[in-house]
C-alpha cells in the first residue's frame, strides 16, 4: 500500500467522524476503518487484528514483521514493537501494551539486587487480517461526496505472526528468574501452549505458563537462549534470543565490618509496589562494638542516572544499593565522617517511583527504628537526616509529619538536629514540556516504541514524577487557551504536605522546624542572562524557545521547542493530505511560563554524538532515537543542549523573587542577593565581590527576615553548573564530558563542618522547646575535640542564646575542651552534665584494616583507645549555700582539690577538701563548673547556684 492513496480521503474532524454536506470527515485513520467495517459482525475471529489500522507504515517495514528470519530471533526492541503493532492492529480495542509493560516495569522498579529479578516472556500467536490490495486501491476511485463501500472479511486476507521473546538484552545480575504470565500470551488461535523447553549454554529446562524458572547463578557473560514452544495440537515453534549478563557479582561497596541490614514496608505482608513501597537500610557502625553513637541517616532519590547506560543495558534503574552509596560518597565525605565517629545509615526506597507521602511513611519507620536502637545503646545524640533529590522531599515530609504527630498526639519525636536537602526539588523539578509531549505522542500514536523510550514514558508518568515536575504535559494549553500547569497529583501532594504544619512552626511553613535546615545545589548561583533575554550560560539553550528537534516526511511533521516568554508552542504535530495544505493536528502551547529550561541549576545530560557509547543514557537522545525508529524521514536536532533539571532557585526554595516582573527568567544572583556571605565582616560590606563562590548563611545578609527569602539556614551553590547529583561540570561545548570541579572538596568540607563531628557549637537552640507538654527531651553532644556554647560562637546560625528548657536532659562530652560563652541560660528543672572525657573507640572500621582515611580537618589521632572514667556527683544540685562531693565507689581517694569555675573559665572557688565534708560557698546565681583534681585524674561537672 502507498500512504498517498489514503490521505485524499482523510480530513480533519473536531469530534471524530461524521457526515456533513455529503462529505465524510475522519479524525484518525482508524476511525475510517471503523466506518468501512461497521456492518461486519466479525471480520476476525477472537481479537480482531487488522494491519491496515497502521496505514502510515511502509510495506517493506510491515512485511518484514511476518518473515521467519525476523520473528524467530527475539530482542528487547522486537518484543516491544510486536506488542505495539498488535495494539495498533486490534480493531476490537481490547489489548493494550500498557497492561503488560506497565506491570512488568512495576516489577523491575522493585528489583533490589538482593532477591531475584523477574524477567517476563512475551508470546504472540495471532492471525492478522489485511485488506486486499485491490479493494484498498479501489478507494482511490471514490469521490469525497460518495459513500465509501462497506468491507467485510471477504475483503481481507490473513497473515500469521508467532513471536516469543523477553524485554531484556543486557542485565546487571545473574539473580534472575524467567516466567510466562498468562496475561503475556496474546493469541486469537485455538491452540494452547503446553510448555516451553529452554536451552541455555547446553542446559535444558522446562517452563510452564504461569510458572517461574529460577536461573540464578546459571547465567554469566553472553547467553544464547533456545526456545522450543510446544502446543497442544502438536505444533512446535523454535526461536532464539541472546542475553548478556554484565556481571555475575554484586557491586562491591563494603564498609564492613560493623554493619546491620534492615527492611521495612509501608504495609507489612502485602506485595511491594508503587502503593506499598519498601525501604532497605543498613547501619554502618563507626565503632566495632556495633553501637550507635552519632547517627547520620541518608535517603536515596528517584534514580539516579549515572555514567552507565540509562535503560536496558545495565538495567540501571533502580540503581544498585551499593553503587548509590558509592556515588553519594563525594570526595569520601561519608568515609571521613565515619572515621570521625558517625554511624552511617543508608536507606533506599523501592520502588523509587512511589508517592512521596508513602515514601515518607517508610522513612519514618527508619527514623523511629534508629531512635529505638540508639536508646537501647544508651545514646541520645540527635540525628542528622540527609536526602538526595526526591529522597530529600521524602525525608523533609517525614520530619514534618513526625513533628506534627509529636506535638499533636505525643507521637515519636524525630530527635533530629540537622536536615540536609541535597539537590532536593523543593519547589519542583523540570523536564522540558517539549520532551514530555514528544514522548507521550510517540507512545500514544506511533507503533514500535522501544523499551528504553517506553520506560522513559513510564518514569514520566510515575506518581513521583507527577508530584515532582513543576510543569506537567497534561496541564499544557493549546493555541486557543495557552498555559501550563502542574499535575493534579502534585497539587494533592502540596495540599497534603500543608496539612502537617503545626503551631510551633510560624516561620517556615511546609518545612520541618525542629532542626537546622541546609540545602545543597549543584546548580549555578549566577544566571548570566543577556540584555536581550537570551542565555549566555553553557550548557543551557542559547535562546529561549529554541528548537529542540524537528522531523518531517511528505505527509507528517513534528516540532519540539524549549520554553519561551509570551505565547509559545512547545510541541506541534502537522499532517498534509494529498493536494491539500498542511493542517495542524495537535499543539501544546504555553503562556508566560517560568523559563525553567534556561534556568541556572543542576543539569540533566543530553547526548550529542551518535557514536558515543553512552548516548542512550540521555533523555533527549532516547527520544530522538525513538523518532528515528518510528518514522520515515530524517530528524533535525538544532544545537543540542542540556536543560536545567533542578533550577537552583527552586532547589533552595527562594521566596522573595517576582517572576512576573522578570519575564519568567530565574535571573537570581545569590551573591548579589546576599546569600553567599560566610561571616559578618563580609556581610556588612554588602559587596558581592566578597561573597563566597560556594556557600553562605542567609541570616548574615538578612539578620531578621531570612526565612522570608529561603527556608534554609545554610546554602551551598557553585558559580558553575554541574550534573544533577554529580559533582561534574559540563566543560566542553562539543563533547558533553564531565570533569572534576573544585566543588567536590568544598562540598564535602561544608557538609562535615555542618555535621560538627570534630568541633561543635551550640547557638540559637532551645533544647527541649519542641516537645509534647509534660515530656522530657534528652540530647547528647560529643565532638572529638571541642564544644563551645553561647549566643555568638559561630557564624553559621542566628546570633541567639542557648536555652536549656526545664524539660531538657543534656549530656555533653568533648575530647579536649568545653567553652561557655555569654548567652547560655540553664533553666531550673533542666539536667545537664558536661565533661571532658568522651567514650571513644577505634572508629570507622579501622581496626579491621579498611577505610582508614584520616580527616583533613583535624590532627586528632583516630586510633584513640576507649577511656572509661567513673563519674562523681555534686549534691544538692542546684545548690544555694553549700554542697558536697560524692565519688564513685571505684575511687580510693578521700580528698582532693575542688575548684569552681564560672562560664568564662575563671576560678571563683578553690580548696583542698575532704569529700565527706560540706563545702560552704557564696556565689551569685548562675551556672558553674566544678572540677575535682585527684592524684592522677581530673573530673568536672555542672553546678547550678540558685537563690
Amino acid at each position: 500500500m502507498k500512504n498517498y492513496l489514503f490521505y485524499f480521503f482523510i480530513c480533519v474532524g473536531v469530534h471524530g467522524w461524521g457526515q456533513s454536506n455529503d462529505t465524510l470527515f475522519f479524525e484518525k485513520n482508524m476511525d475510517f476503518l471503523d466506518y468501512v467495517f461497521q456492518n461486519t459482525t466479525s471480520p476476525i475471529n477472537g481479537s480482531q487484528f487488522l494491519t491496515n489500522r497502521l496505514v502510515d507504515l511502509d510495506d517493506s517495514l510491515l512485511l518484514n514483521v511476518f518473515t521467519p528470519s525476523w520473528t524467530n530471533v527475539g530482542s528487547s526492541e522486537k518484543s516491544t514493537r510486536v506488542m505495539s503493532y498488535l495494539q495498533w492492529w486490534d480493531i476490537s480495542k481490547t489489548f493494550s501494551r500498557d497492561s503488560i509493560l506497565d506491570e512488568y516495569l512495576d516489577g523491575i522498579s522493585t528489583f533490589d539486587h538482593e532477591q531475584n529479578a523477574s524477567f517476563e516472556l512475551f508470546f504472540a500467536d495471532a492471525t492478522i487480517r489485511t485488506v486486499n490490495q485491490i479493494d484498498w486501491n479501489n478507494l482511490s476511485t471514490i469521490s469525497t461526496n460518495e459513500a465509501f463501500p462497506q468491507f467485510n472479511q471477504s475483503n481481507t486476507f490473513s497473515r500469521d505472526l508467532t513471536y516469543l521473546g523477553f524485554f531484556e538484552d543486557t542485565i546487571p545480575t545473574n539473580l534472575i528468574s524467567i516466567s510466562l504470565p498468562v496475561n503475556n500470551i496474546i493469541s486469537n488461535k485455538t491452540r494452547q501452549i503446553l510448555h516451553i523447553n529452554i536451552t541455555i549454554n547446553g542446559n535444558t529446562f522446562q517452563l510452564l505458563p504461569s510458572q517461574s524458572l529460577d536461573l540464578s547463578d546459571i547465567l554469566q557473560g553472553n547467553n544464547a537462549f533456545q526456545f522450543e514452544t510446544v502446543f497442544d495440537n502438536g505444533d512446535i515453534y523454535n526461536s532464539t534470543q541472546n542475553l548478556v549478563v554484565i556481571s555475575n557479582e554484586k557491586s562491591t561497596f563494603s564498609w564492613n565490618p560493623y554493619s546491620d541490614e534492615y527492611v521495612s514496608q509501608l504495609y507489612d505482608n502485602l506485595p511491594v509496589g508503587v502503593r506499598n513501597p519498601k525501604i532497605r537500610y543498613r547501619i554502618f557502625y563507626a565503632c566495632p562494638d556495633g553501637k550507635i553513637r552519632k547517627p547520620l541517616i541518608i535517603f536515596t532519590g528517584f534514580g539516579p542516572h549515572t555514567d552507565k547506560n540509562f535503560i536496558n543495558n545495565f538495567q540501571n534503574w533502580p540503581k544498585p544499593y551499593e553503587d548509590l552509596l558509592n556515588q553519594y560518597n563525594v570526595n569520601d565525605q561519608f568515609t571521613a565522617l565515619r572515621n570521625e565517629g558517625f554511624d552511617i545509615i543508608f536507606a533506599q526506597v523501592l520502588p523509587p517511583n512511589a508517592f512521596i507521602y508513602d515514601n515518607a511513611q517508610v522513612a519514618i519507620k527508619v527514623i523511629n527504628t534508629i531512635n529505638y536502637i540508639k536508646e537501647l545503646h544508651g545514646c541520645h545524640e540527635e540525628n542528622i537526616v540527609m536526602g538526595f533529590s526526591a529522597g530529600a522531599l521524602c525525608a523533609r515530609f517525614a520530619l514534618l509529619i513526625m513533628e506534627h504527630e509529636h506535638l499533636e498526639s505525643n507521637g515519636p519525636q524525630p530527635h533530629t538536629k540537622l536536615f540536609v536537602s541535597n539537590e532536593g526539588e523543593n519547589l519542583g523539578a523540570n523536564v522540558p514540556l517539549g520532551y514530555q509531549h514528544a514522548l507521550n505522542w510517540l507512545k500514544e500514536n506511533e507503533a514500535h516504541l522501544g523499551l528504553k523510550a517506553y520506560t522513559l514514558n513510564y518514569i514520566f508518568n510515575a506518581p513521583l514524577a507527577r508530584e515532582l515536575l513543576r510543569y506537567y504535559y497534561t496541564g499544557t494549553g493549546n493555541n486557543i487557551l495557552p498555559g501550563q500547569n502542574i499535575h493534579l497529583w502534585r497539587g494533592q501532594y502540596l495540599s497534603k504536605q500543608a496539612e502537617f504544619n503545626h503551631s510551633k512552626n510560624t516561620h517556615n511553613l511546609n518545612y520541618p522546624s525542629f532542626q537546622r535546615m541546609v540545602s545543597i545545589s549543584n546548580g549555578s548561583s549566577e544566571p548570566n542572562y543577556l540584555s536581550d533575554g537570551t542565555v549566555d550560560h553553557f550548557p543551557f539553550p542559547s535562546a529561549m524557545g529554541h528548537l529542540i528537534f524537528s522531523q518531517e516526511n511528505p505527509s507528517r511533521r513534528w516540532y519540539a521547542n524549549y520554553l519561551a516568554p509570551g505565547i509559545n508552542t512547545v510541541f506541534r504535530y502537522e499532517k498534509k493530505p494529498l493536494f491539500q495544505p498542511w493542517e495542524i493536528r495537535f499543539t501544546a502551547t504555553t503562556k508566560n511560563p517560568l523559563l525553567l529550561d534556561n534556568a541556572p541549576g543542576a543539569t540533566f545530560p543530553f547526548g550529542e554524538n551518535d557514536g558515543d557509547a553512552d548516548d542512550d543514557k540521555f533523555i533527549g537522545r532516547e527520544i530522538i532515537d525513538a523518532w528515528k525508529y518510528e518514522l520515515l524521514g530524517f530528524i533535525t536536532v538544532e544545537e543540542p543542549r542540556n536543560f536545567s533539571f533542578v533550577p537552583t532557585m527552586l532547589c533552595h526554595g527562594i521566596k522573595n523573587y517576582n517572576f512576573v516582573a522578570n519575564g519568567g527568567k530565574l535571573n537570581f544572583d545569590f551573591k548579589i542577593e546576599k546569600l553567599n556571605y560566610i561571616n559578618e565582616t563580609t556581610a556588612t560590606t554588602n559587596d558581592p565581590t566578597f561573597a563566597n563562590n560556594f556557600y553562605g548563611y542567609p541570616h548574615l545578609g538578612y539578620p531578621t527576615t531570612h526565612y522570608q527569602v529561603t527556608p534554609f539556614d545554610a546554602l551551598f551553590t557553585y558559580n558553575e553548573n554541574t550534573v544533577h547529583l554529580f559533582s561534574e561540570r559540563q566543560l566542553d561545548e562539543e563533547f558533553f564530558e564531565g570533569e572534576d570541579t573544585p566543588m567536590t572538596s568544598e562540598l564535602s568540607n561544608f557538609f562535615r563542618l555542618e555535621a560538627q563531628g570534630i568541633t561543635a557549637f551550640l547557638q540559637n537552640r532551645k533544647i527541649g522547646e519542641f516537645s509534647y507538654p509534660g515530656t522530657s527531651y534528652r540530647a547528647d553532644f560529643s565532638p572529638y575535640e571541642s564544644l563551645t556554647i553561647g549566643e555568638h560562637v559561630t557564624q553559621r546560625t542566628d546570633f541567639k542564646p542557648v536555652i536549656f528548657e526545664p524539660n531538657s536532659i543534656v549530656e555533653a562530652t568533648a575530647g579536649v575542651e568545653i567553652h561557655f560563652k555569654p548567652g547560655v541560660h540553664i533553666k531550673a528543672g533542666s539536667t545537664s552534665h558536661f565533661q571532658i572525657y568522651g567514650e571513644l573507640c577505634s572508629i570507622g572500621g579501622k581496626s579491621g584494616g579498611e577505610n582508614s582515611t584520616k580527616s583533613n580537618l583535624t590532627t586528632l589521632q583516630l586510633e584513640a583507645t576507649k577511656i572509661d572514667y567513673p563519674n562523681f556527683t555534686i549534691y544538692p544540685n542546684p545548690a544555694k549555700d553549700w554542697l558536697m562531693v560524692a565519688l564513685d565507689k571505684s575511687f580510693s581517694e578521700t580528698s582532693g582539690l575542688v575548684q569552681i569555675l564560672n562560664l568564662s573559665g575563671k576560678v571563683v572557688f578553690e580548696k583542698e577538701q575532704l569529700f565527706s565534708e560540706k563545702i560552704n560557698v557564696s556565689l551569685p546565681t548562675g551556672m558553674y563548673i566544678v572540677r575535682i583534681k585527684l592524684n592522677t585524674k581530673c573530673l568536672q561537672t555542672k553546678l547550678i547556684i540558685q537563690d
